[in-house]
């Protein structure tokens, strides 16, 4: 008789208990077996090709006795397992999480520990942009969003504690209103994923989980430090959190952070205006049976940017000299005071997350979310009003209100197919007002139903889905003083089918293809006058129809003891690609001179590749590399689209050196940046060309320090250690200044645990 191929896989992290640091080097056993993996720097392993029924893992690491796990596998697992020191030769596990892993097809990163703790302190684009195939689009330095595979904004879906994430992300430098403190989880599935989420998902998604609660009884709690050289910044951060033990099955969380941060420098001059203020608060609170649990999360994001100053000129001549001359137009000096041009937002978000199992059928899901994002916008020139212009009110004030509701039923591995059935909706109410006229009100409905399936035989998975979405949005426009409501109607269907083959434990293909589709947002609609954010004056299009998309996706892996590598392909082929570009001449206003840029649709491509891969070169040397190129087209103009990101290569060589004493983990690198210029340019299309290449070299160092058996984690960054003058193609304030000189940054996270004794908690 033939055998069966074995296609389940069991993979997941090992953490220390009390401290939750990832355990590298631990050797983990398939018991009835002569397979043996190793854990890496982030404390994970995987085992795959697993046959179902009875599976036991045996795991080993230095100080800690011998442990054993085992469950009967009938879907691929992923676990979360904390252990404990013990002199007994047998260890009970303590199983934080374990949960089915959905089969993915799509070409997906998830950011390990180690990175997560590299960009502490930063913004949520600067932790993303650490993936291949992951850049920044940025106004300025405060102003930062993620761009995947060249597409951003209203094209990347971005879920906070499972809400899909909703300010007015429509602006270039309206950076996601995100702490990215809260995070425990960071990944970013690549390439459009209109199935489960629906539009707004056409680049790809990024995914922020924070932590899970605690499943162990007593109080934990951590602090968070980060300095920066550069613009002499200051972040703190705490979290305290309390099991209340397993009688109770209730668990809260409080975290809070603060930052703040002056003018920063380029290796020149300081820029006026570029300072920023951040307060960001979350709370947690919930409970989990065997068959059931429920949480709550609320988080308060408030922060104040200033905007460069030296980009808001007075007449055409001086904004046309600087432009063509690079001139930094600035005062030269440091403060934290933030003035005008500025911008303040406040986003809440709150979500009711529930669960339950049904027997024999499988886990339903509810999620309801409610978010209310309030943004003012405060321009450098004022009315010529006196009385107005003392009471400085903001030049826009939008307010935005959204409600979200997730229904889906995720069934049980049934002769190995599992289904994931499930319907959302979306209600949003965006209210604007202001001294200067920018985008209309409007309201919106959305409703959406999925269905996805997954099949696994030998040595293939299988994923096949389809969605329907209906959306009404009603625009209200003032018109002469008369209100005229404009309603637009849209129902988009998307298809989506997927596959992945093991050859076997060491290479693993991937391919995707399926449709996506998303609406014009308000501003490619109407948006008409100065953006003072981004310094332009945009013009909308209100003829402009639905944006649908083609898309291919493949990917081989490639894994090893001492190599993964990842390189993965991808074309998206649009029809009616909507985007913004420079209009041939700027533009004066009453406030000054300004570029000029209007929204129009044309048939696009886009293709690109990305490498990944991670190498130990010796048995205490590391290489990591992660390197991308995406290339655009103009399909229905015959040439190259603007704005989009250049070549990329990000090295990281680092040296890992032996535990001493209470040191342990002490890790020396050295970075190197290269970014190509964009050569896919055609001449005329914006006000200037494309800036040079760069390499900019850096310095990576971090360490553990055990003190009193906390586990203190340290890092020391250097970057731009040469202080090299350089212009970003992706940053909108390239046409002033120069980006940012040398910075130093310095961290420490200091977990503070007082666990009752000698309690597990599994399920």
């Amino acid at each position: 008789m033939a055998q069966v191929p074995c296609i389940y896989r069991l993979s997941g992290v090992i953490l220390e208990s009390g401290t939750g640091n990832p355990l590298p080097g631990a050797g983990v056993k398939l018991e009835g077996s002569n397979r043996l993996v190793v854990t890496g720097n982030d404390g994970k392993f995987l085992l795959d090709s697993l046959c179902g029924g009875k599976v036991a893992i045996r795991v080993y690491y230095t100080g800690f006795a011998p442990i054993l796990w085992s469950t009967q596998l009938q879907q691929s697992v992923e676990i979360i397992l904390r252990v404990k020191q013990s002199t007994t030769s047998l260890n009970e596990l303590e199983v934080v999480s374990e949960k089915a892993v959905n089969i993915e097809t799509v070409i997906s990163e998830t950011l390990s520990r180690e990175e997560i703790d590299r960009a502490r302190g930063r913004t949520l684009a600067d932790y993303l942009k650490q993936m291949a195939g992951v850049t920044t689009l940025q106004t300025g330095t405060t102003s930062l969003k993620p761009v995947i595979h060249g597409m951003h904004s209203q094209r990347i879906l971005i879920l906070n504690a499972g809400v899909r994430q909703e300010g007015q992300q429509w602006g270039t430098e309206h950076a996601p209103e995100i702490d990215p403190f809260i995070a425990d989880r960071m990944k970013v599935i690549k390439g459009a994923s209109s199935i489960l989420y629906g539009a707004d998902a056409v680049g790809g998604v990024v995914i922020v989980e924070p932590r899970e609660l605690p499943h162990s009884p007593g109080i934990n709690a951590e602090v968070n430090l980060a300095a920066m050289s550069n613009g002499r910044q200051g972040i703190a951060s705490g979290m305290v959190e309390q099991h209340l033990g397993k009688f109770y099955d209730l668990c809260w969380r409080l975290q809070g952070t603060a930052k703040r941060g002056g003018n920063v420098s380029t290796p020149d001059v300081y820029l006026d205006n570029t300072g920023y203020s951040e307060y960001d608060w979350s709370a947690g609170l919930g409970m989990e049976r065997k068959n059931w649990g429920t949480e709550l999360f609320y988080s308060n994001f408030k922060t104040t940017l200033g905007i460069f100053t030296g980009s808001h000129i007075g007449n055409l001549t001086d904004l046309e000299r600087i432009i063509e001359s690079g001139e930094t137009r600035t005062s030269n000096d440091f403060t934290y005071t933030i003035g005008n041009p500025r911008q303040e937002v406040v986003h809440q978000l709150f979500s009711l997350k529930s669960w339950i199992a049904v027997k024999d059928v499988g886990k339903l899901n509810l999620q309801y979310g409610y978010q209310f994002n309030h943004r003012f916008e405060y321009d450098l020139h004022k009315p010529y009003d006196d009385s107005l212009a003392a009471l400085n009110l903001p030049d826009m004030e939008l307010k935005l209100y959204t409600q979200t509701l997730d229904l889906n039923l995720v069934t049980n591995d049934f002769h190995g197919i599992v289904a994931t059935i499930g319907v959302n909706g979306l209600v949003q109410d965006n209210q604007y007002d202001g001294l200067r006229f920018f985008v209309p009100n409007y309201k919106l409905y959305n409703g959406g139903a999925y269905a996805l399936l997954r099949y696994g035989r030998g040595r293939w998975e299988l994923e096949a889905g389809g969605r329907l979405d209906v959306r009404n949005q009603t625009v209200y426009r003032n018109v002469s003083g008369v209100i005229i409501a404009t309603p637009y109607d849209f129902t988009n269907p998307a298809v989506s089918a997927g596959a992945v083959y093991k050859m076997n434990e060491r290479f693993r293909f991937t391919f995707n293809t399926g449709t996506a589709f998303r609406p014009p947002s308000i501003n490619e609609w109407f948006s008409d006058g100065l953006h003072h954010g981004t310094a332009t004056y945009e013009t909308g299009d209100s003829t402009l129809g639905v944006e649908r998309a083609l898309t291919f996706n493949a990917g081989i892996n490639y894994q090893t003891d001492k190599m993964s590598v990842e390189v993965s392909l991808y074309y998206t082929g649009f029809s009616n690609y909507i985007y913004v570009r420079p209009d041939q001449e700027p533009v004066l206003t009453l406030s000054g001179a300004f570029p000029s840029y209007s929204y129009t649709a044309v048939d696009a491509r886009f293709k690109g590749v990305d490498v990944s891969f991670d190498w130990d070169v010796l048995p205490r040397l590391n290489l990591r590399s992660r390197n991308s190129i995406v290339l655009a087209w103009n399909q229905t103009e015959n040439r190259y689209l603007e704005l989009i990101p250049a070549p990329r290569f990000d090295q990281l060589l680092s040296y890992n050196f032996r535990d001493a004493d209470h040191w342990k983990n002490i890790k020396v690198g050295v970075s190197v940046l290269a970014v190509l210029e964009q050569q896919r340019y055609t001449e005329g299309t914006d006000y200037i060309p494309p800036p040079p290449a760069y390499v900019l070299p850096g310095i990576e160092c971090s360490a553990e320090w055990i003190v009193k058996k906390q586990v203190i984690r340290l890092g020391l960054s250097v970057n731009n250690l040469l202080n090299t003058n350089y212009r970003d193609y992706m940053n909108r304030m390239r046409y002033y200044a120069d980006e940012t000189g040398t910075n130093i940054i310095v961290r420490a996270t200091v977990p503070l645990n007082f666990r009752t004794a000698d309690h597990h908690h599994e399920h």
